[in-house]
């Protein structure tokens, strides 16, 4: 019993933090192009294949320049990339750091379906809970 009511909760959590996500990281990214305004080349560095169950996924890491200052961002892309490819960076002239990546980041859908994912993984969760003791009765 007291198990039940410990994924029931979790459950109930993950769905709101779901619904959070889905509804607040496609405004976050939406802002944060609002903010890059300048552009740059980025340039792949380093890429690593790394095969996981039956999906190979690429660890990438690219670097981009503003001014006579090297910045870099990492992320795990589902498709193979070439030493020679090349993305429009997106940068705020006023914090550089900050950037966006065409074709690199995550867009404001697929953030928005990452909070999906969550929120059907809590629905599950919860859900055989209650459904088991429906059953029950």
């Amino acid at each position: 019993m007291f198990n039940d009511k410990l994924r029931l909760i979790f459950g109930g959590l993950l769905v709101i933090v779901g619904i959070l996500w889905a509804i607040r990281g496609p405004i976050e990214v939406k802002l944060l192009k609002a903010r890059c305004t300048a552009e740059t080349t980025a340039k792949v560095d380093h890429v690593f294949e790394d095969k996981g169950s039956n999906l190979s996924t690429y660890d990438t890491k690219v670097y981009y320049y503003v001014g006579e200052k090297r910045y870099e961002d990492y992320n795990n892309l589902d498709y193979p990339v070439s030493y020679t490819k090349e993305f429009v960076c997106h940068y705020n002239p006023d914090k550089p750091k900050e950037h966006f990546i065409d074709g690199f980041n995550d867009g404001p859908v697929k953030t928005s379906l990452y909070g999906v994912a969550i929120i059907a993984i809590g629905a599950v969760t919860a859900g055989s809970v209650l459904i088991k003791h429906k059953n029950e009765y």
